[in-house]
């Protein structure tokens, strides 16, 4: 894992840099490179579920590390997480990589994959690839942000009083009404779109129906093991079409399980 241990230095001494005086700030910094090592963590498992090559895992978590650098950027320039009111963090971090010259020590293919994988890990869904192994890389980070991002918002959500977050509530206002788009795409099995977003209960019915893009067995697991999906749901008001949603995405997953 020597091509790991650069990248890891790199990134934090990248996140190093933007640190300031501001503790707000910081702790926004904190709170993404944290995520960061978490989906390391997460897309070290599911990897390993698919019996990966040792340059395939090192890869693997190389993209983990990496997906969000572009957020710090985004942060320092707009001082906001949202794609809608900034710029695509995804490209942002592309951008950053390029520039650094921070995958010199991976061959061609090798960092295309992972400009790839980053590119496509925030995207409505899995791009039309013809190469199989670039594809497996783009599923992977999906799952692996997809799962750290579950974990941090249902313990979030279970904290009682809580002072609000922006950053993980995407400055949307708390209200119980869910729009009709948002509503529609999950009881079709379908992913939800972030440009519907109207509402935070919006956002949590988004992220229940996550379930609709995760890729492997391994993901859908953990998912399972951990009531990410319940801990979503006990935290929203009880209305018809919340029950709704809740009674199909549970059904889809435990059919994926």
């Amino acid at each position: 894992m020597e091509k790991f241990l650069l990248i890891k230095n790199w990134f934090e001494t990248t996140v190093l840099s933007y640190l300031t005086d501001d503790s707000d700030f910081n702790e926004k910094i904190i709170l993404k490179k944290d995520h960061s090592f978490n989906v390391v963590e997460n897309i070290e498992k599911i990897a390993l579920s698919l019996d990966v090559s040792d340059d395939e895992l090192e890869v693997s978590k190389c993209i983990a590390l990496l997906h969000d650098v572009g957020r710090f950027e985004q942060l320092k320039k707009y001082n906001t997480f949202s794609d809608k009111k900034s710029e695509d963090h995804a490209a942002i971090g592309v951008n950053m990589i390029e520039e650094s010259g921070v995958l010199d020590c991976f061959n061609e293919d090798e960092i295309e994959d992972i400009k790839v994988a980053i590119a496509n890990h925030n995207k409505f869904a899995v791009p039309s690839l013809n190469n199989t192994r670039t594809e497996m890389y783009v599923k992977l980070i999906r799952d692996a942000d997809k799962l750290d991002i579950l974990r941090l918002v249902t313990g979030y959500y279970a904290k009682s009083n809580h002072a609000k977050n922006s950053s993980i509530e995407l400055e949307l206002p708390d209200k119980p009404v869910v729009s009709r788009k948002i509503y529609d795409a999950v009881m079709k099995e379908r992913n939800a779109n972030y440009n519907d977003l109207e509402s935070l209960a919006d956002f949590k019915i988004l992220q229940m129906a996550w379930v609709f893009d995760i890729n492997y067995k391994r993901s859908f697991k953990i998912i399972s093991e951990k009531s990410y999906i319940k801990n979503v749901y006990d935290s929203m008001s009880k209305t018809d079409e919340v029950i709704d949603v809740y009674r199909k995405v549970k059904i889809f997953l435990e059919n994926n399980l």
